[in-house]
């Protein structure tokens, strides 16, 4: 029988909240107090996503307030695809508030993978973004992101492998970069107190880039924490292959690939190296 429980993140993190009172710590674009952001948990279920909004849809959730499931049977990635994770993993799905600029919203996939750098920088671990949407550690996969927006409402599902990883012979044929996880960092976590912390940080770190980082500010730390900048890639892109080398991600979240040709400024695709 699959079983839903519910915390506050104020119950999960005691320490982070307890000299909070008032309005402190109130979260600007998410309008409330970190604390008072509730954390959904299932035994088992299709995805997170699915379960988020089916919460978004019974009017049992709100920005901050988020999915975790121990055991996901079909979860999924861009593109339509399978996303295959394994229990141990975190396998959750976050409620956000739009940002304040619409054109912000195309850029959503890279503004939540700075996000999320940002928040596991601040427990001492350095990931790479992967464009448009997947996380990178010593060449390795290790996460992925994907924005779903409906009647306007969006949600963030990340994925994050915690103890183990896809076998490669699971993997679709044209998988790029080699599956990773992040074991010897936190093989002794739970995904529920991982994920309690991040939350926590990456709710702080989405106000800070939204509020406070100028477009400029904003392209110049993606490309300096992109992975391939600068390098020899190939790129699939609507039935075509682009080579040359990555140079960065433009102001709409293009991806800039710089050959004899000239700039292309692609909007959709796959790295292939």
């Amino acid at each position: 029988m699959n079983t839903e429980k519910t915390y506050f993140l104020k119950e999960l993190l005691p320490q982070k909240f307890k000299s909070f009172s008032g309005n402190r710590g109130w979260s600007i674009l998410f309008g409330r107090e970190p604390g008072l952001f509730r954390v959904f948990i299932y035994d088992s279920c299709l995805s997170s996503l699915d379960k988020a909004w089916e919460l978004i849809q019974e009017n049992r959730a709100d920005p901050g307030d988020s999915v975790l499931c121990i055991r996901q049977i079909r979860g999924r990635g861009r593109m339509g695809r399978e996303w295959l994770s394994a229990q141990g993993n975190i396998m959750a799905a976050w409620l956000i508030p739009y940002p304040k600029s619409r054109p912000c919203n195309n850029l959503l996939p890279l503004i939540m993978g700075l996000t999320l750098r940002r928040a596991m920088l601040s427990i001492g671990l350095s990931l790479l973004i992967k464009w448009p949407n997947d996380l990178i550690h010593n060449n390795t996969k290790v996460g992925g992101i994907l924005i779903e927006e409906k009647n306007n409402k969006l949600v963030a599902g990340i994925g994050l492998n915690l103890v183990c990883c896809p076998e490669p012979d699971r993997m679709r044929e044209s998988f790029v970069i080699e599956p990773g996880h992040l074991g010897d960092y936190f093989a002794a976590s739970n995904p529920l107190e991982l994920w309690a912390r991040l939350v926590y940080l990456a709710h702080f770190w989405y106000d800070e880039i939204l509020c406070n980082f100028s477009l400029i500010d904003f392209i110049r730390e993606i490309n300096s924490n992109l992975w391939m900048m600068g390098e020899n890639v190939n790129i699939e892109s609507e039935g075509q292959l682009i080579e040359g080398i990555l140079a960065g991600v433009g102001d709409n979240g293009e991806i800039l690939v710089k050959n004899s040709r000239g700039i292309s400024r692609l909007t959709s695709g796959n790295i292939i190296k």
